[in-house]
């Protein structure tokens, strides 16, 4: 898989509106595939962004310059309270998305390569995700990539597969 096309980097203030707006168009898209968990202007939006942003966690993906996926990084979160872990310390990869007219083309694989390197980076032994139970994508993605299911939580009104990643 070719990824020198491709540039993974920090994302900046002048990124937030972009962001948000990516946001948006894949939240809206993720309706149409029946994974509600994402709601347009809602969750998760430029607020989201700005937040993971001020703590060094929000990253893009671009392609020619425009933004093609963003992830963030967040060195706690909402996972961390969950008994099924089995790696300290661990970051928390959260907000995946990729532009819907780009999707299936192994983006979210390149993305998530990326931000894996960066939790190595940045001393993490582990990650730790959530994956929408309904998200075929997301589940076969991580699947793919080597990340163990280590439970199912209810979270967010939604139930969620636990993936950790030993990095």
């Amino acid at each position: 898989m070719m990824t020198d096309e491709y540039r993974f980097r920090p994302a900046t203030e002048a990124d937030l509106d972009a962001v948000a707006a990516l946001y948006r168009v894949c939240a809206a898209n993720a309706h149409t595939h029946g994974n509600d968990d994402w709601a347009p202007d809602e969750y998760p939006n430029r607020q989201f962004a700005q937040e993971d942003l001020a703590q060094n966690g929000l990253f893009v993906l671009e392609k020619d310059g425009e933004i093609v996926s963003a992830v963030s990084l967040l060195p706690h979160g909402d996972l961390d309270g969950l008994d099924c872990w089995t790696v300290e310390p661990a970051a928390c990869p959260t907000r995946l998305c990729v532009r819907p007219d780009l999707q299936g083309r192994h983006i979210a694989q390149i993305t998530v390569e990326h931000v894996l390197e960066e939790a190595r980076r940045r001393g993490c032994k582990a990650t730790r995700h959530l994956s929408l139970c309904t998200n075929v994508a997301s589940d076969k993605l991580y699947r793919r990539m080597g990340f163990i299911q280590r439970g199912t939580v209810e979270m967010y009104e939604f139930p969620h597969y636990c993936f950790e990643y030993i990095l």
